[in-house]
């Protein structure tokens, strides 16, 4: 049986270092022929972060005429960036996006190519966008936001609010943050366990206002959690069905039939119905946490 050669430990080490040498050749040769990924562009400063928003709507007005307004008014997209305390809208007359400083009270066009899309749906302008700037918008008795441009007319205004019975479809297309904060929130799996495991049905009649505050806060979450409970019942736990019902703001609120018949004084609140019967009701900041506030009030049913 012939002896295994022995090497010798400079042998070695230079046996290692044209290996070592040899893959990293490869690789690079590898790498020269595959396609370059394509570079993320850098994004500006302070005018990014423009996610979608409620807080007002685009209403096109002047000598397009109402039809023609109308239809802008429907296809135009509002988005507001903290960061660049600024609104930017999409999808009107101008053709580009246009940027609305609220400090500065300018307004300024960006081209759309010079806009980078995100992940959440919202935008951020490139580093060197070009802006052009178009002058200023004034601020009218009932704080809307006019523009009286050559090429657009128009204004921004709270939009008006969700009235009667709404469906969560219906909520997020009025208030895209409510989206937002659902996909940003995950309800207790415990809770949502525990209430899929009992039996009955079980209904949820959630009054709010899409101009409220408490309820901005917490509607996401209450969507989400109708989300979770509904995989729940498919899967053969309790069925939980919520219904919206969207109130005037002030001074009409406590003057709407709903609010009247059941004795309504604060937002959001929810009355929670088991087979049938009004057992619970849910009021404001206990909605913070919709999955532990419900599972408390179906607890031993």
């Amino acid at each position: 049986m012939l002896a295994a050669a022995r090497l010798s430990p400079s042998l070695v080490a230079a046996l290692l270092v044209s290996l070592v040498a040899g893959a990293v050749g490869a690789g690079a040769a590898r790498g020269a022929d595959a396609p370059a990924a394509p570079a993320t562009p850098a994004v500006h400063a302070t005018l990014r972060d423009f996610a979608l928003t409620s807080r007002l709507a685009w209403s096109a007005g002047g000598a397009a005429g109402e039809g023609a307004a109308g239809e802008e008014g429907a296809k135009a997209v509002v988005y507001f960036s903290a960061r660049g305390g600024a609104y930017l809208v999409r999808g009107t007359a101008l053709g580009d996006a246009l940027l609305v400083r609220t400090g500065a009270t300018t307004l300024a066009s960006v081209p759309e190519d010079a806009l980078v899309a995100r992940e959440d749906g919202g935008v951020d302008l490139k580093a060197d966008a070009p802006l052009k700037e178009l002058g200023a918008y004034t601020l009218s008795a009932t704080s809307e936001l006019v523009v009286a441009l050559p090429a657009l007319k128009g204004k921004l205004a709270p939009p008006p609010p969700l009235l009667g019975w709404q469906t969560a479809a219906a909520l997020i297309e009025h208030s895209p943050e409510y989206a937002r904060d659902a996909k940003a929130y995950t309800p207790e799996t415990t809770c949502v366990e525990a209430m899929c495991a009992c039996k009955g049905e079980v209904r949820v009649f959630l009054y709010f206002g899409t101009w409220c505050q408490t309820c901005s806060m917490v509607m996401g979450r209450i969507l989400k959690l109708e989300e979770a409970l509904a995989r729940g019942a498919k899967e053969g736990g309790r069925t939980v069905k919520f219904d919206y019902y969207g109130l005037p703001p002030a001074p009409k609120t406590w003057e709407d039939p709903e609010a009247v018949k059941y004795s309504l004084d604060a937002l959001p609140t929810g009355l929670v119905y088991v087979e049938g019967s009004c057992c619970a009701r849910i009021i404001g900041a206990d909605w913070t946490k919709p999955e532990a506030a419900l599972k408390a009030v179906l607890a031993g049913r």
